[in-house]
């Protein structure tokens, strides 16, 4: 029975290596370093492109837009500063068809993304529709310029960026193994409405299995009958 669980923890934690980028049975630091030095190369080689070749186009300043409406709408202790000033600044770049240089993107997506996992309820979304819309606009941007293979490694890493955050954050991953219940916690916080509707990929997929099925206790009648098949082969 031992093997059977351990077998089922390897299949958790390869599909959520997937979701990163990396092949491997245990999500070892040496799994999230390798990660995160390969995303982090896309957004550096976006950072050393000369000139400004990043043109922020008229989806960023919906966002913006949508961000300051209501914004307007919310009590004095909802409002974010922060996400207010992005949008303004994000706004104002859109409004002008401003272009900014490579450095510029990647600390505002930073700062974006960083937020986004930081705030809570409508805050959490309005953040990351902004980073979406900032993102599509420098995927555009880039292969407008002759950048078509930027282009392309920047939408793989965008995704594979945010479940890397998703991973690193609280006591998802413990020993090597992710926990697919806490798992489940995380993303149902971070965007309810695709973990109920099945969006948002591999990932997702993990959380919605862990919430569904709960852990089994060895020796008991469930855990014996389930014994003879592998779950996350099923589930997924």
């Amino acid at each position: 029975m031992e093997d059977f669980a351990r077998g089922n923890s390897q299949a958790f934690n390869r599909a959520a290596a997937r979701t990163i980028g990396e092949t491997a049975d245990e999500l070892t630091p040496n799994v999230f370093s390798n990660a995160s030095t390969r995303l982090g190369k896309v957004f550096e080689d976006i950072k050393s492109l000369p000139g400004t070749p990043i043109r922020i186009n008229a989806d960023v300043g919906s966002a913006a837009d949508d961000i300051l409406r209501q914004a307007k709408k919310m009590l004095p202790n909802q409002q974010d500063p922060n996400l207010i000033k992005l949008a303004e600044q994000a706004k104002t770049w859109s409004t002008h068809r401003g272009k900014i240089d490579g450095e510029t993107y990647q600390l505002m997506r930073s700062g974006l993304s960083e937020a986004s996992f930081d705030a809570s309820g409508s805050n959490r979304v309005l953040y990351g529709k902004l980073l979406e819309t900032l993102d599509d606009s420098a995927e555009q941007s880039l292969a407008a310029i002759g950048k078509k293979d930027l282009s392309d490694a920047l939408k793989t890493a965008r995704p594979q960026y945010g479940n890397l955050k998703t991973l690193e954050k609280g006591a998802i991953v413990e020993g090597g193994d992710v926990m697919p219940g806490r798992l489940a916690r995380s993303l149902r916080s971070k965007n309810a409405a695709a973990f109920k509707e099945g969006r948002g990929g591999e990932l997702y997929d993990i959380g919605r299995y862990g919430e569904a099925f709960k852990p089994l206790t060895a020796g008991s009648p469930t855990y014996e009958r389930m014994a003879s098949s592998d779950l996350l082969s099923l589930a997924l």
